[in-house]
């Protein structure tokens, strides 16, 4: 059984883990194989948008699997790879640990209503540090609450707080990332980029490379690159008319 599938349906990918008996906990062939799903991701053009899924709706998951302990790094978006295009988390139950850095260094993230949050690390005396970066993405207070207390926070609280975009019945959290997935394929594909090539969603470091030219944009005779996707969007928007 392969505890990490791939589908490709047109433009998008789906990386799905795949071990619903132990709670999809990500071990380290499982990290591995999800690191290399999205590099291939990254490198193909006619991929466009990825989603990070889960088998089942009791957990997303529940973290590393402490059998098989992971380098967890190499799930997380912008640090095991670096696509400048756009990722979407979907989630169905639990979403414990270090799946929580995987979620919140997503795009965009949506959510059945009975999900559920929860960062344990300080109660195990244990953290790989990248957890860190919520304090970026919600309110610095309730970062602390649930990096330090361990709270957990179900769906309509994290949509509250902003860690979540949409909250969707149980088992829909698929179907709707799917949508916003084909949306996005219908954008100018450099706009697309830009949002996750700059520090504002915290994928990225600093202003000088958040600005810069993505390596795979064209560069006709030093076009601005604004200018560049202003005419490129409005090409596919006319022609979509």
């Amino acid at each position: 059984m392969e505890h990490v599938t791939i589908t490709d349906e047109g433009p998008i990918r789906i990386v799905t883990l795949n071990n619903p008996d132990k709670g999809n906990a990500i071990s380290k062939p499982m990290g591995e194989a999800v690191q290399a799903a999205m590099r291939e991701f990254e490198a193909r053009d006619d991929l466009r948008c990825a989603i990070i899924t889960a088998a089942g709706t009791r957990a997303f998951t529940f973290g590393a699997d402490v059998a098989n302990p992971p380098e967890l790094w190499r799930t997380i978006p912008s640090v095991g790879y670096r696509p400048l295009k756009p990722v979407i988390c979907a989630v169905e139950g639990w979403c414990v640990g270090g799946g929580i850095v995987l979620a919140m260094m997503s795009d965009l993230l949506v959510c059945g209503k009975s999900a559920k949050f929860y960062y344990p690390e300080a109660k195990l005396g244990l953290t790989g540090g990248m957890i860190a970066g919520l304090v970026s993405r919600i309110p610095h207070k309730i970062a602390m609450e649930i990096m330090l207390l361990c709270r957990t926070v179900n769906a309509d609280r994290a949509a509250s707080i902003g860690l979540v975009n949409e909250v969707v019945e149980d088992g829909k959290a698929l179907e709707t990332a799917k949508a916003w997935a084909l949306e996005l394929t219908g954008m100018a594909p450099m706009v697309d980029a830009m949002p996750a090539h700059q520090p504002v969603t915290g994928r990225e470091a600093s202003w000088p490379q958040a600005w810069a030219l993505p390596p795979r944009v064209p560069e006709p005779s030093r076009v601005p690159f604004c200018v560049y996707a202003f005419i490129f969007g409005f090409d596919i928007f006319y022609h979509r008319k």
